[in-house]
Formats: C-alpha cells, sequence, structure tokens
C-alpha cells in the first residue's frame, strides 16, 4: 500500500493493527478450546464461508450457506466466537 498523507498512514496502520488483534484473540480462543490452528488454516477456514443474510421483522440473520471441505472446523470456531 502507498499513502502519502499522514491521516491515510495512521488510518493503515489502525486497521492493520486491528486485523493483527483478531487474528490473535482468534487464535488464543481456539488454542484455550484446545483446538490448534494457524493463522492461514483460520484464513483458509474463513474464505471458505458463504452466507446468506435474512431479515425477520427487525433481527437480521447470517446464515451459512456453503462451505468447502474446510468448514468442517466451522462449527468449533463458531462456538469459540460466541
Amino acid at each position: 500500500m502507498f499513502h502519502w498523507t499522514e491521516s491515510r498512514i495512521k488510518g493503515h496502520f489502525v486497521i492493520c493493527f486491528l486485523a493483527f488483534l483478531l487474528e490473535r484473540t482468534l487464535e488464543f480462543k481456539l488454542k484455550k478450546a484446545n483446538l490448534e490452528a494457524s493463522p492461514q488454516k483460520i484464513q483458509e477456514i474463513l474464505n471458505s464461508m458463504n452466507f446468506a443474510q435474512v431479515k425477520i421483522e427487525r433481527s437480521k440473520f447470517l446464515i451459512k450457506t456453503k462451505f468447502d471441505s474446510l468448514g468442517n472446523g466451522l462449527p468449533p470456531i463458531k462456538r469459540t466466537l460466541s
């Protein structure tokens, strides 16, 4: 990424830091649940997920519609994120 202004550089740093923090938090929660997963494996699993957004009255829900073979790791991750 090429950012030239100070505000864009700071914004880019904040986004990168938040992504890193989220990744490490997920790794920690998975490890605590006795599930070992590398950052690459977590990313592959998350990238394989497809969802449909459904509105019922005033509530919105995401329903998992498709996943590949990596989706076998999704239920533990889903429970961990809850």
